[in-house]
């Protein structure tokens, strides 16, 4: 879960916190719509193993890799997106989507300097 940065009263981002708090803690029901838990005391659990399927979709875990903290990282995900968008569309081929890719990213890096 994310909680964006914003000018909250401690108040309110404390009551955040702790709906966050309980919903990690309450993931079974999420889990039984094919999710994973964020909590691997709930990944553990006896109820998450009965689930078909879950148990062995939860292992793919150990393999997940997260996008590194970045300011640009929203912009690179929509490079993507649209350069993907575009080749899957048959508009252009393997090597110009890699090329745009590469400079939408140099552009975004170029402007955080």
């Amino acid at each position: 879960m994310v909680m964006p940065t914003s000018r909250q009263s401690d108040a309110k981002k404390q009551a955040a916190m702790e709906f966050m708090a309980w919903m990690a803690d309450n993931t079974l029901d999420w889990a039984q719509a094919g999710h994973i838990p964020s909590k691997t005391k709930i990944v553990d659990s006896a109820e998450f193993k009965a689930l078909p399927y879950r148990s062995e979709y939860a292992k793919s875990a150990e393999y997940a890799h997260f996008y590194p903290r970045s300011l640009s990282l929203t912009g690179m995900i929509e490079v993507v997106q649209r350069e993907l968008a575009t080749m899957i569309a048959g508009d252009q081929d393997v090597n110009t989507t890699a090329a745009n890719m590469q400079a939408g990213y140099q552009r975004l890096l170029d402007q955080k300097r």
